[in-house]
């Protein structure tokens, strides 16, 4: 032999593969190793390196095997061709393919498993090896029947890392031939590696697989194998960007032409709903903050990166962005939808598999309710909506107001909307039930705990008492009484009489300790605006009544005496000092872009109730309001629309009402709605 001959420590069964490829089975190693090096199949490396093979004449040679019906019998000749592949620039898709279609149609089934037994035997370990994914995942232990593995499978996918001890090329190359040619075959392959302790091989090739092919993460669906399954679905889903890739339904669908249990379609559509709903938690507001950030630099271009002078190129490229943000946002609402649907498909019993689709909602009340709305009419939606109050349940303690205030008070989820999506899922509940009364059924739930938190927060210094316990308790109180009006109001037209006096007897209560008490602010602004929206259409002594109570806050009584043309324009000089409370209630900066919010807020309800009552002589009393927004600092966006363009509106002015809808600060307000 020459010095250039083959490196006697050659891989496991790369002497067994070179053999059989050239029909020498019965030679002994050293004519073996001699007859490879002649006809250029094996060499070493330039510079005394690792071995290397050459894959076309690979390729060549098992092609005339294949032709010659002249079957490998011994497994060591699978992971020598797979060691040989990966020292090689062969085809190996069509490698894989030939013996795939050599393996599937030729062998007696006993000789099949006996060849892959030899095979993972070839591979397996000298010393025992640990069971642990990696270094990165060694508190990990690998369970690839388990549905949940479903995450660390998408983890891998976006971040894929060795798994285990490395334990050659060869084993790795026959799961992937069976992956090619016969994927239900690879939960056995799989099993019998795991008693091996060479799962981890197994798992990083199918793994590896997936990654770089999507027709691979197709066959693997049909393995049978969850962790596989995983990596299928991770594949077929990130289409590198949100909105892309395939939708839940489309994964079910193959899921279900694959023979997936329904278990595993329940987790993994639960999976598929989890990353939608992030994704449209990313792409939902892009397109209003293009605009908002475009109107602050056209009205203000100091705020530009790097100075004014850049103002105007900034505002081109937010220019040129928007059309993708909002294409990307169309498509994120499309597959949340299909999402929302095929897993409220799979939810076919909501009391037991809710702790399996909740996680997936992540804590977004819209999100919540939507699912609950997306089962199918009847029993099941029921039980969806039960489901979905019971976050609202927990948060305003309703199961057990004896302990509310010794317990902590989540605030922080409790403002994300709670009360609104809340009081839709209870209106949606009522109307499934025969015979029953929206008001009546949230009365019922709140009843109780109203009436505790009213007893504790009511008590004498009771701020000055229990400091952390009253705000708490606060806070709670302002969701019940969020979620009170919203039941009571949800249709304006007919509004549930009884539950709005009684909230608005609650209120009356609330309010003045709030504003004077509350370290969130945010707690009596919300219930305020909701009282204000219950007393306006009342009769005009109601109304004055609670203008009149000077123990209200200063924002409640402005929102209603503007509310009320017949009332401003008897007592403007009242009006008028109100808007200066409102406008001057915090000195903290961010204090001032809310005034000024609250501010505008009330010139549209101001706008709208003129509008209404024919009142077009009041129209310039709407400069006060205006001027003491736009004049508060940090409110850049007051004067996104000027007042003549907003008085112009009013007077059906057709340009002027474009610029008002296409506003990030008008376009969803009262007024754009009644023009």
């Amino acid at each position: 032999m020459t010095v250039d001959r083959v490196d006697p420590k050659l891989a496991p069964g790369v002497l067994a593969a070179a053999a059989w490829l050239m029909g020498r089975e019965n030679e002994c190693d050293v004519t073996l190793l001699q007859r490879a090096h002649f006809i250029g199949l094996l060499r070493k490396g330039r510079s005394g390196g690792p071995w290397k093979c050459d894959g076309p004449l690979l390729a060549h040679l098992l092609r005339q095997r294949a032709r010659s019906g002249r079957l490998p019998k011994d497994g060591a000749v699978l992971v020598g061709i797979g060691e040989m592949i990966a020292r090689a620039r062969a085809p190996e898709d069509a490698i894989e393919s030939i013996l795939g279609r050599l393996f599937r149609h030729t062998y007696p089934e006993t000789v099949r498993l006996r060849i892959l037994r030899q095979a993972l035997d070839l591979a397996r370990p000298k010393k025992t090896a640990s069971r642990s994914l990696s270094s990165i995942y060694e508190s990990e232990i690998l369970s690839i029947m388990d549905w949940k593995q479903i995450t660390f499978a998408d983890q891998w996918i976006r971040h894929p890392e060795p798994l285990g001890a490395s334990y050659g090329y060869g084993i790795g190359f026959v799961a992937r031939v069976l992956l090619l040619n016969d994927p239900a075959r690879l939960r056995w392959l799989a099993k019998e590696a795991d008693k091996r302790r060479i799962l981890p091989a197994i798992v990083g090739s199918i793994g590896e697989a997936c990654f770089w092919s999507e027709s691979a993460a197709q066959r693997v669906l049909r393995s049978g194998v969850p962790l596989f399954a995983g990596f299928g679905v991770a594949k077929l889903r990130d289409g590198g960007e949100d909105g892309k890739g395939w939708k839940t339904s489309d994964i079910d669908t193959a899921l279900v032409a694959s023979g997936t249990p329904i278990e595993g379609r329940i987790h993994l559509s639960a999976f598929m709903l989890k990353k939608t709903v992030h994704a449209w938690h990313r792409q939902k507001d892009r397109p209003a903050e293009n605009r908002r950030r475009r109107a602050i630099l056209k009205i203000d271009p100091h705020q530009a990166i790097g100075g004014e002078h850049n103002a105007v190129h900034q505002i081109a490229r937010l220019l040129e962005d928007a059309p993708e943000l909002e294409r990307w946002r169309a498509a994120v609402i499309l597959a949340l939808d299909d999402a929302l649907r095929t897993a409220a498909r799979l939810d076919i019993d909501p009391k037991r598999l809710w702790t399996v689709f909740e996680p997936s909602l992540v804590d977004a009340p819209e999100i919540r309710h939507r699912f609950a709305m997306a089962h199918t009419e009847g029993p099941l939606r029921q039980a969806a909506l039960e489901e979905a109050l019971t976050t609202f349940d927990r948060l305003a303690g309703v199961r057990h107001p004896e302990r509310i205030s010794k317990e902590n008070f989540d605030a922080v989820c409790a403002e994300r909307e709670l009360a609104f999506w809340a009081a839709n899922s209870q209106v949606e509940l009522s109307k499934l039930k025969k015979q029953s009364d929206a008001g009546h059924d949230a009365a019922r739930r709140i009843g109780r705990v109203e009436a505790a938190l009213r007893d504790f927060v009511l008590q004498p210094f009771a701020a000055t008492r229990f400091h952390e316990r009253f705000q708490n308790s606060i806070g709670r109180w302002s969701v019940v009484l969020q979620f009170a009006f919203l039941v009571a109001l949800c249709d304006r037209k007919a509004p549930l009489i009884r539950l709005r006096d009684e909230a608005l007897k609650s209120a009356s209560a609330f309010l003045p300790v709030a504003e004077r008490f509350a370290y969130n602010p945010t707690w009596a602004e919300a219930v305020a605006g909701l009282v204000a929206d219950a007393v306006s259409p009342m009769e005009g002594t109601v109304v004055q009544g609670w203008i009149d109570d000077e123990r209200q806050p200063a924002l409640l009584r402005a929102q209603l005496i503007w509310g009320c043309p017949a009332i401003l324009c008897n007592d403007l000089q009242l009006a008028t000092s109100l808007i200066d409370k409102v406008a001057t209630r915090k000195a903290t900066r961010a204090a001032a872009g809310r005034n000024a919010s609250h501010l505008l807020d009330i010139f549209d309800r101001a706008a709208v109730a003129m509008m209404r009552e024919n009142r077009f002589d009041l129209y310039n009393y709407l400069a006060i309001p205006y001027n003491k927004a736009v004049a508060q600092a940090d409110a850049v966006l007051a004067k996104s629309v000027s007042l003549q363009t907003l008085l112009a509106a009013l007077s059906a002015d057709a340009e002027a009402r474009q610029n008002l809808l296409s506003s990030p600060v008008w376009g969803h307000s009262r007024l754009s709605e009644v023009i």
